[in-house]
């Protein structure tokens, strides 16, 4: 019998531990395969609403820039433009399924039709500011709520030109609108912006990182990087790992775990005195807001999204009992809304606060108004298009006193623009604030936590 040597032996046991490395990794993926094709025939998943699809790449990769500024254009259409690149999801020109719906930008990187630049003599534009919901996350760009709101108008004056434009984007937040206001005011010289601040804009303005640790941000950037490049594409593609994430993600709230993005939020305890330095700087943002569009000759104006537990005690049961989502019965009754619509007030800037309209429309109709967990997850914050609508009424009778007057072709083509200016004769609240409402200086001077 031949004796090993001391290599040979060392090299079988390093073949012997790949071989049963490889026969473990065979296994784990008969295991995952088999996991898969189960999930898909007996709990199929949701995934096809989560999935981006681009429908037409062009072959030559600079089109992705067609529209941009030129070199020589301000810094502030520069800024403008370039706001559009940077969440990656979708570029200029090109066309897309998302959320099982077209999504089409425009050649300045805009989910719109394209806008005239100059604007037309005689016509009237508002514009508005915001998040995902302006973008118009998972309905047709026809049904959001700019839109219908833009219908309506028009048949209510079709002699006037009238363009209700929207300008958002995808994970914007109050402060991203902020950022990217002074281009769009002097770029499309709107009569009107409209600055949407959703329940998820209440928290404090971004500082630096430059406290952290070094070990903190390096997981949070190797998060960062799994939840763009990993998990993204697995929620799309795989049914096995969007089951299993959705049901780790409710294992974890239930032992009331709350994510980064959702403790930040000052919206779900309003009165309380952890919640006054980022109720100070949403008015702060809102004020520096206001203060340019002012400046650029138009007529502000807020519009504030409601949340799907805000639309009776028992939608907050069921976003309480079901999802495990923490908020107080302040938040639950619109405490927001008054808060933000008492800062307007003060300042005579008109607010647009649908949430009694949407209250109504949830007792009357059957149709969902927030997508809730119809697509496999715990949405609370996007409508839908049945949401889109009355969102879109609220704000047609909010912009409908700005309309201007009709004016005559002879005026148009007439030498300088003779167009009436939009009227600033606006509603200053289409919302109900109560007396018990707490101002902004109320909640900065707060001493200890308010009973609600």
């Amino acid at each position: 019998m031949t004796r090993r040597t001391g290599h040979e032996s060392s090299r079988h046991r390093a073949l012997g531990a790949l071989g049963a490395l490889a026969v473990l990794a065979a296994t784990i993926l008969i295991l995952c395969v088999t996991f898969e094709i189960a999930v898909r025939w007996l709990a199929p998943q949701p995934i096809a609403f989560h999935a981006i699809r681009e429908l037409d790449a062009p072959s030559d990769p600079q089109s992705r820039l067609a529209g941009a500024p030129p070199a020589s254009a301000g810094t502030e259409e520069r800024v403008a433009f370039l706001a559009q690149h940077a969440l990656g999801s979708f570029q200029l020109g090109r066309r897309y399924v998302s959320q099982k719906v077209l999504v089409e930008l425009n050649s300045r990187g805009w989910r719109d039709e394209e806008v005239a630049i100059p604007r037309n003599p005689g016509s009237f534009r508002a514009v508005v500011l915001g998040d995902s919901v302006v973008f118009g996350y998972g309905v047709p760009l026809e049904q959001t709520f700019q839109k219908v709101a833009q219908r309506e108008l028009r048949s209510r004056l079709p002699q006037v030109p009238i363009e209700v434009l929207s300008f958002g984007r995808q994970g914007q937040t109050l402060y991203g609108s902020e950022r990217f206001l002074p281009g769009i005011a002097r770029i499309y010289r709107p009569d009107v912006v409209v600055i949407v601040v959703n329940m998820n804009d209440i928290l404090p303005r971004p500082r630096g990182r430059s406290d952290q640790a070094a070990s903190a941000r390096f997981i949070r950037s190797i998060l960062s990087i799994f939840r763009t490049h990993v998990d993204r594409r697995l929620t799309s593609v795989s049914h096995g790992y969007f089951l299993i994430r959705d049901r780790v993600k409710r294992l974890i709230f239930l032992f009331g775990y709350t994510p980064d993005e959702l403790g930040q939020l000052a919206c779900f305890e309003p009165d309380a005195l952890e919640s006054a330095a980022a109720w100070r700087d949403v008015f702060t943002s809102l004020e520096q807001m206001t203060d340019t569009i002012q400046s650029h000759g138009a007529s502000p104006m807020i519009l504030v999204l409601p949340a799907a537990p805000q639309l009776g005690p028992e939608h907050a049961d069921i976003w309480r009992s079901e999802y495990r989502l923490r908020f107080s019965d302040a938040f639950a009754r619109g405490r927001p809304q008054q808060m933000i619509g008492r800062w307007s007030a003060e300042r005579g800037v008109p607010l647009v606060d649908p949430l009694a309209e949407m209250i109504e429309h949830a007792r009357e109709s059957e149709r969902r108004l927030f997508f809730g967990d119809s697509n496999g997850v715990s949405d609370w914050n996007h409508p839908t298009a049945a949401g889109h609508r009355s969102l879109g009424h609220a704000l047609e009778a909010a912009l409908r006193p700005h309309l201007p007057e009709p004016v005559s072709e002879h005026e148009i083509q007439g030498a300088g623009v003779h167009r009436r200016p939009a009227s600033r004769r606006a509603s200053r609240n289409h919302g109900r604030i109560t007396d018990s409402a707490m101002t902004p200086r109320d909640i900065l001077l707060l001493p200890t936590r308010r009973s609600v």
